[in-house]
């Protein structure tokens, strides 16, 4: 949606005449007339009841504009219902962009602008790349430096200020001290097998029936959340199985699946699948993996702040 029409939108309906909202744009009514049409088209449904000076609104008009705005029986444009409708929300929806622009804007004008951002594997969400993609194109000047969790545990990455900012997918029952959490999301976990597997093709699977297979573990890092996800519903399932011992790359030990060397308990979906492997979703663990990004309670660092109220909100609105 187009913020500055959206912007005229509410001008016009505040004033109830499209010359007036004009006057304060300072345009031609002409132009305003026409990007308000334009606008209409774009939304297909108009928003405005027009009528020449002298005429009366509909009964019907002037009901839908009496919750919103004051007495527009002398105005020439009333609300549609319609448009009623949109302006009870967009009032709401350009104060909220306009904060948002606000508190991206504080960014640029500190003096030593950084963020250091690690992601354990399977914890980068949906939209921090395109939040990413929005903060540098507005902040290009900003240091910022991404890593994986090799380097740091989540605790040890924020408590020492090595870490800015952490996301993750951890373990409901992974609770660090004195570390702030907002949720992101509470994704379906899965298991990933040979596409030749027995299992492959069902539309979901019980972890009951993985008993005597045998499991790839996430490779041994600083960051373990996603290991532990794998041991603790391992253990909590109670059936017999056995691990694949290896010293793959995090990057890399999703290949060992279609070779055959084994399955893995994946928190998330896989957003970029290997070759012959299916992902499969799991019906009854016992322990789910929630999608969080996580940051010092106390960092002293005012773009962490800025970043982190940024992105939830970025994230509700998409």
């Amino acid at each position: 949606m187009n913020f500055d029409r959206l912007k005229e939108f509410i001008l016009i309906a505040d004033t109830g005449s499209i010359r007036e909202a004009a006057k304060e744009l300072d345009l031609p009514a002409a132009t305003l007339q026409a990007r308000c049409r334009t606008f209409e088209k774009t939304l297909g449904f108009p928003l405005f009841e027009r009528r020449s000076r002298g005429s009366l609104p509909s009964q019907e008009s002037c009901k839908a504009a009496s919750d919103y705005l004051p007495d527009r029986s002398r105005s020439d444009v009333t609300l549609t219902k319609s448009g009623a409708m949109l302006y009870k929300n967009a009032v709401q929806i350009i104060k909220e962009y306009e904060t948002l622009k606000e508190e991206l804007s504080s960014i640029s004008s500190l003096a030593f602008a950084s963020l250091t951002i690690a992601v354990a594997d399977y914890g980068l969400p949906f939209y921090l790349g395109p939040f990413l993609d929005l903060l540098n194109t507005h902040y290009p000047q900003m240091q910022l430096d991404i890593l994986d969790g090799s380097q740091y545990t989540i605790a040890e990455g924020l408590t020492s200020g090595h870490i800015d900012l952490y996301f993750a997918s951890v373990p409901d029952f992974y609770r660090p001290e004195g570390i702030a959490r907002h949720l992101i999301s509470r994704p379906q976990p899965c298991v990933l097998l040979p596409s030749c597997h027995r299992l492959a093709s069902r539309s979901s699977v019980s972890v009951r029936e993985l008993a005597r297979e045998r499991f790839i573990l996430y490779p041994e890092t600083k960051e373990t959340c996603i290991r532990d996800f794998q041991l603790a519903n391992l253990k909590a399932a109670k059936i017999p199985y056995s691990l694949y011992e290896h010293h793959t790359s995090p990057s890399f030990y999703e290949l060992l699946v279609p070779v055959q060397k084994g399955i893995i308990l994946s928190p998330t979906p896989i957003l970029h699948m290997p070759p012959n492997t299916a992902a499969v979703p799991l019906t009854d663990l016992k322990y789910r993996a929630d999608s969080c990004l996580f940051y010092h309670k106390h960092s002293r660092k005012p773009e962490v702040t800025y970043f982190v109220n940024a992105f939830v909100r970025f994230i509700s609105e998409e």
